[in-house]
Protein backbone atom coordinates (compact mmCIF):
# COMPACT_ATOMS: atom_id res chain seq x y z
CA UNK A 1 0.00 0.00 0.00
CA UNK A 2 1.14 3.55 -0.67
CA UNK A 3 1.03 4.57 2.99
CA UNK A 4 3.55 1.79 3.78
CA UNK A 5 6.28 3.60 1.84
CA UNK A 6 8.36 6.68 2.61
CA UNK A 7 9.49 9.23 0.03
CA UNK A 8 12.99 7.84 -0.35
CA UNK A 9 14.94 5.56 -2.65
CA UNK A 10 17.16 2.71 -1.49
CA UNK A 11 20.84 3.81 -1.45
CA UNK A 12 21.89 0.31 -2.52
CA UNK A 13 19.65 -0.63 -5.47
CA UNK A 14 17.36 2.36 -6.01
CA UNK A 15 14.23 0.52 -4.92
CA UNK A 16 11.49 2.04 -2.77
CA UNK A 17 11.75 2.10 1.02
CA UNK A 18 8.78 0.64 2.84
CA UNK A 19 7.91 0.57 6.53
CA UNK A 20 7.56 -2.63 8.53
CA UNK A 21 6.73 -3.49 12.12
CA UNK A 22 10.47 -3.72 12.84
CA UNK A 23 11.57 -0.64 10.91
CA UNK A 24 12.30 0.05 7.24
CA UNK A 25 13.54 -2.05 4.36
CA UNK A 26 13.98 -1.95 0.58
CA UNK A 27 11.00 -3.42 -1.28
CA UNK A 28 13.47 -5.44 -3.38
CA UNK A 29 14.51 -7.41 -0.31
CA UNK A 30 12.22 -10.25 -1.35
CA UNK A 31 13.33 -10.14 -4.99
CA UNK A 32 14.11 -13.73 -5.94
CA UNK A 33 16.72 -12.75 -8.55
CA UNK A 34 18.66 -9.90 -6.89
CA UNK A 35 17.47 -9.45 -3.29
CA UNK A 36 18.53 -6.17 -1.68
CA UNK A 37 19.92 -6.42 1.89
CA UNK A 38 19.12 -2.83 2.90
CA UNK A 39 17.05 -2.61 6.11
CA UNK A 40 16.99 -0.46 9.26
CA UNK A 41 15.57 -1.50 12.63
CA UNK A 42 13.64 0.92 14.85
CA UNK A 43 15.89 0.16 17.83
CA UNK A 44 19.64 -0.35 17.49
CA UNK A 45 21.73 -0.81 20.62
CA UNK A 46 19.39 1.29 22.72
CA UNK A 47 19.05 4.10 20.16
CA UNK A 48 15.65 4.94 18.69
CA UNK A 49 15.88 5.23 14.90
CA UNK A 50 13.47 7.75 13.36
CA UNK A 51 12.36 8.28 9.79
CA UNK A 52 14.62 11.35 9.60
CA UNK A 53 17.61 9.12 10.31
CA UNK A 54 16.51 6.76 7.54
CA UNK A 55 16.38 9.75 5.17
CA UNK A 56 19.99 10.59 6.16
CA UNK A 57 21.10 7.05 5.40
CA UNK A 58 19.41 7.06 2.01
CA UNK A 59 20.68 10.49 0.98
CA UNK A 60 24.17 10.56 2.52
CA UNK A 61 25.06 6.95 3.28
CA UNK A 62 25.46 7.67 6.98
CA UNK A 63 23.47 9.03 9.90
CA UNK A 64 24.01 11.70 12.51
CA UNK A 65 25.93 10.75 15.68
CA UNK A 66 23.76 8.69 18.02
CA UNK A 67 24.04 7.73 21.69
CA UNK A 68 24.02 3.97 22.04
CA UNK A 69 24.33 1.49 24.89
CA UNK A 70 26.41 -1.68 25.14
CA UNK A 71 25.48 -4.90 26.96
CA UNK A 72 26.83 -3.58 30.28
CA UNK A 73 24.74 -0.41 30.04
CA UNK A 74 27.67 1.83 29.14
CA UNK A 75 26.75 4.70 26.81
CA UNK A 76 28.88 5.38 23.76
CA UNK A 77 28.70 7.45 20.57
CA UNK A 78 28.29 5.91 17.12
CA UNK A 79 26.68 6.51 13.75
CA UNK A 80 24.98 4.27 11.21
CA UNK A 81 26.62 3.80 7.84
CA UNK A 82 25.75 1.91 4.65
CA UNK A 83 28.56 -0.57 4.01
CA UNK A 84 28.39 -3.28 1.34
CA UNK A 85 24.63 -2.87 1.07
CA UNK A 86 23.94 -3.21 4.78
CA UNK A 87 23.49 -0.70 7.59
CA UNK A 88 26.38 -1.03 10.04
CA UNK A 89 26.99 0.61 13.40
CA UNK A 90 30.30 2.55 13.42
CA UNK A 91 31.66 3.74 16.81
CA UNK A 92 32.68 7.40 16.85
CA UNK A 93 36.27 8.41 17.46
CA UNK A 94 38.60 11.39 17.30
CA UNK A 95 41.22 11.45 14.55
CA UNK A 96 44.10 13.69 13.56
CA UNK A 97 43.93 15.59 10.27
CA UNK A 98 47.11 13.96 9.00
CA UNK A 99 47.27 10.26 8.19
CA UNK A 100 49.79 7.60 9.11
CA UNK A 101 53.11 8.27 7.31
CA UNK A 102 53.61 4.52 6.76
CA UNK A 103 50.30 3.03 5.64
CA UNK A 104 48.01 6.03 5.10
CA UNK A 105 45.54 4.96 7.77
CA UNK A 106 43.75 7.44 10.01
CA UNK A 107 45.46 8.29 13.30
CA UNK A 108 43.02 7.84 16.15
CA UNK A 109 43.22 9.77 19.41
CA UNK A 110 42.86 7.40 22.37
CA UNK A 111 43.22 7.68 26.15
CA UNK A 112 46.78 6.35 25.81
CA UNK A 113 47.89 8.51 22.90
CA UNK A 114 47.77 8.50 19.12
CA UNK A 115 47.53 5.26 17.15
CA UNK A 116 47.25 4.42 13.47
CA UNK A 117 43.88 2.74 13.09
CA UNK A 118 45.67 -0.19 11.45
CA UNK A 119 47.76 -0.73 14.59
CA UNK A 120 44.66 -1.44 16.69
CA UNK A 121 42.59 -4.60 16.96
CA UNK A 122 43.50 -8.28 17.03
CA UNK A 123 45.40 -8.33 13.74
CA UNK A 124 47.41 -5.06 13.44
CA UNK A 125 49.17 -4.35 10.18
CA UNK A 126 50.97 -1.14 11.21
CA UNK A 127 53.09 -0.08 14.20
CA UNK A 128 52.86 3.70 14.08
CA UNK A 129 51.87 5.33 17.38
CA UNK A 130 52.75 8.15 19.75
CA UNK A 131 52.24 7.83 23.48
CA UNK A 132 50.17 10.61 24.97
CA UNK A 133 52.80 11.24 27.65
CA UNK A 134 56.50 11.48 26.81
CA UNK A 135 59.01 12.40 29.54
CA UNK A 136 56.17 13.41 31.88
CA UNK A 137 54.85 15.82 29.24
CA UNK A 138 51.43 15.57 27.56
CA UNK A 139 51.82 15.63 23.77
CA UNK A 140 49.04 17.70 22.24
CA UNK A 141 47.32 16.85 18.94
CA UNK A 142 48.70 20.06 17.40
CA UNK A 143 52.28 19.05 18.26
CA UNK A 144 51.94 15.68 16.54
CA UNK A 145 50.12 17.31 13.61
CA UNK A 146 53.06 19.71 13.21
CA UNK A 147 55.51 16.80 13.15
CA UNK A 148 53.44 14.95 10.54
CA UNK A 149 53.33 18.17 8.50
CA UNK A 150 57.16 18.19 8.59
CA UNK A 151 57.20 21.42 10.59
CA UNK A 152 57.92 20.17 14.12
CA UNK A 153 57.51 22.53 17.04
CA UNK A 154 59.57 22.76 20.21
CA UNK A 155 58.12 20.84 23.15
CA UNK A 156 58.94 22.54 26.43
CA UNK A 157 58.32 21.33 29.97
CA UNK A 158 59.75 17.80 29.64
CA UNK A 159 61.36 16.04 32.63
CA UNK A 160 64.13 13.42 32.51
CA UNK A 161 64.64 10.59 35.00
CA UNK A 162 66.63 12.93 37.29
CA UNK A 163 63.77 15.43 37.37
CA UNK A 164 65.63 17.95 35.21
CA UNK A 165 63.52 20.10 32.87
CA UNK A 166 64.47 19.98 29.20
CA UNK A 167 63.09 20.91 25.78
CA UNK A 168 62.90 18.70 22.72
CA UNK A 169 61.22 17.91 19.41
CA UNK A 170 59.39 14.77 18.31
CA UNK A 171 61.25 12.08 16.40
CA UNK A 172 60.29 8.59 15.22
CA UNK A 173 62.16 5.57 16.54
CA UNK A 174 62.81 2.24 14.85
CA UNK A 175 59.62 0.66 16.19
CA UNK A 176 57.42 3.33 14.51
CA UNK A 177 56.85 4.90 17.91
CA UNK A 178 57.55 8.53 18.76
CA UNK A 179 60.22 9.71 21.17
CA UNK A 180 61.94 12.99 22.01
CA UNK A 181 65.28 14.43 21.00
CA UNK A 182 66.94 17.75 21.86
CA UNK A 183 69.14 17.68 18.74
CA UNK A 184 67.96 20.34 16.28
CA UNK A 185 71.01 20.96 14.07
CA UNK A 186 74.80 21.09 13.72
CA UNK A 187 77.12 23.74 15.17
CA UNK A 188 78.66 25.96 12.45
CA UNK A 189 81.88 26.19 14.51
CA UNK A 190 82.69 22.62 15.50
CA UNK A 191 80.15 20.56 13.55
CA UNK A 192 78.77 18.91 16.67
CA UNK A 193 75.10 18.78 17.69
CA UNK A 194 73.03 21.86 18.46
CA UNK A 195 70.59 21.22 21.31
CA UNK A 196 67.42 23.10 22.18
CA UNK A 197 67.03 24.16 25.79
CA UNK A 198 64.18 26.01 27.50
CA UNK A 199 65.89 29.33 26.70
CA UNK A 200 68.39 28.85 23.87
CA UNK A 201 69.82 26.77 21.04
CA UNK A 202 73.27 25.71 22.24
CA UNK A 203 76.18 23.76 20.82
CA UNK A 204 76.47 20.60 22.91
CA UNK A 205 80.07 21.63 23.75
CA UNK A 206 78.92 24.98 25.12
CA UNK A 207 79.57 24.14 28.79
CA UNK A 208 82.56 21.81 28.48
CA UNK A 209 85.56 22.84 30.54
CA UNK A 210 88.53 23.88 28.45
CA UNK A 211 86.50 24.22 25.27
CA UNK A 212 86.42 27.49 23.33
CA UNK A 213 83.21 29.51 23.31
CA UNK A 214 80.69 27.80 21.05
CA UNK A 215 77.45 28.90 19.45
CA UNK A 216 74.49 29.90 21.61
CA UNK A 217 71.35 31.48 20.16
CA UNK A 218 68.63 32.81 22.44
CA UNK A 219 65.19 31.49 21.57
CA UNK A 220 63.67 34.93 22.15
CA UNK A 221 65.37 37.91 20.52
CA UNK A 222 63.97 41.40 21.03
CA UNK A 223 60.44 40.11 21.52
CA UNK A 224 60.63 37.63 18.63
CA UNK A 225 60.30 33.87 19.11
CA UNK A 226 63.02 32.19 17.01
CA UNK A 227 61.45 29.16 15.31
CA UNK A 228 63.03 25.91 14.19
CA UNK A 229 62.59 27.10 10.59
CA UNK A 230 64.58 30.25 11.43
CA UNK A 231 67.28 28.16 13.11
CA UNK A 232 67.56 25.84 10.12
CA UNK A 233 68.09 28.80 7.77
CA UNK A 234 70.61 30.43 10.11
CA UNK A 235 72.66 27.23 10.45
CA UNK A 236 72.47 26.51 6.70
CA UNK A 237 72.75 29.96 5.10
CA UNK A 238 73.85 32.19 7.97
CA UNK A 239 70.72 34.39 7.73
CA UNK A 240 66.93 34.07 7.66
CA UNK A 241 65.27 34.27 4.23
CA UNK A 242 62.60 36.69 5.41
CA UNK A 243 62.74 39.63 7.82
CA UNK A 244 61.09 39.31 11.21
CA UNK A 245 59.49 41.94 13.44
CA UNK A 246 61.63 42.99 16.42
CA UNK A 247 60.69 45.13 19.39
CA UNK A 248 62.98 47.75 20.90
CA UNK A 249 63.31 48.76 24.56
CA UNK A 250 60.99 51.73 23.98
CA UNK A 251 58.40 49.62 22.17
CA UNK A 252 59.27 50.62 18.62
CA UNK A 253 58.77 47.85 16.07
CA UNK A 254 61.24 47.26 13.26
CA UNK A 255 62.01 44.68 10.61
CA UNK A 256 65.30 42.81 10.36
CA UNK A 257 66.83 39.57 9.21
CA UNK A 258 68.41 37.33 11.83
CA UNK A 259 72.05 36.87 10.84
CA UNK A 260 74.76 34.67 12.31
CA UNK A 261 77.54 36.81 13.80
CA UNK A 262 80.97 36.85 12.16
CA UNK A 263 82.45 34.61 14.88
CA UNK A 264 79.42 32.26 14.47
CA UNK A 265 78.62 32.27 18.17
CA UNK A 266 75.30 34.16 18.23
CA UNK A 267 72.84 36.03 16.02
CA UNK A 268 72.57 39.74 15.30
CA UNK A 269 69.79 41.74 13.61
CA UNK A 270 70.44 42.82 10.03
CA UNK A 271 68.33 45.88 9.16
CA UNK A 272 69.39 46.00 5.49
CA UNK A 273 66.04 44.89 4.08
CA UNK A 274 65.92 43.85 0.42
CA UNK A 275 63.46 45.72 -1.79
CA UNK A 276 61.39 42.58 -2.45
CA UNK A 277 60.86 42.11 1.30
CA UNK A 278 59.59 45.64 1.88
CA UNK A 279 55.82 45.48 2.35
Amino acid sequence: MEEDYIREKCPVCGGDIMTTNEGWECDNQMNAVTPCPFSVEKQINGATITEDIVHELCQHGRSRILTMKDKTGKLYLAHLEVQNGRVEMVPEGLYLKHRCPHCGGRIQITSKGYYCENSLGKHPTCKFHCNGILSHRFITPDELEAYLDRHPTIIDGCFNSQGRIFSAILMENESYGMSLTSIVGKCPLCGDDVLVSPVAFNCCNHHQVGEPYHMSIWRHVKGYNVTLEDLKEILTYGITSKPVVLNSENGTLSKAYLRLSEDKTHIVPDFNIRDEDVV
